[in-house]
């Protein structure tokens, strides 16, 4: 009602950016670290850096794609509290099919006497 409604194909372009944000940065930090400050000019650190930091980066996006995914989706997908009973054992909702089955009886009971009579 309120809400802005977003569809399912808007939320998975977000998470797939935001994942690429959150890689890229992390790559960024991650050659910072491998670099070696003391001999800037030697290529092998610079490439093992590159390597390390790739590598991370790409771990990383995996694992930030997974996890935005499931946040996105649980704010996009929300559960009416209503449906949410049944999943958690639904005690209140076993006891609102029990009342509902005794005056189903009730009623049954009541319009069979009127029935007969």
């Amino acid at each position: 009602m309120g809400k802005k409604e977003i569809s399912t194909e808007a939320a998975r372009k977000k998470t797939k950016n935001l994942s690429v944000l959150f890689a890229f940065l992390f790559f960024l930090f991650l050659f910072f670290v491998f670099i070696n400050f003391t001999v800037p000019s030697d290529v092998t650190f610079l490439m093992m850096a590159l390597i390390r930091a790739s590598i991370g980066a790409m771990v990383f996006w995996v694992f930030c794609l997974i996890v935005i995914d499931i946040i996105v989706k649980s704010v996009v997908d929300d559960i009416d509290p209503d449906d949410l009973n049944p999943l958690e054992g639904g005690l209140e909702q076993h006891i609102h099919e029990r009342k509902n089955e005794k005056q189903v009886q009730i009623v049954e009971i009541e319009t069979g006497r009127k029935k007969k009579k």
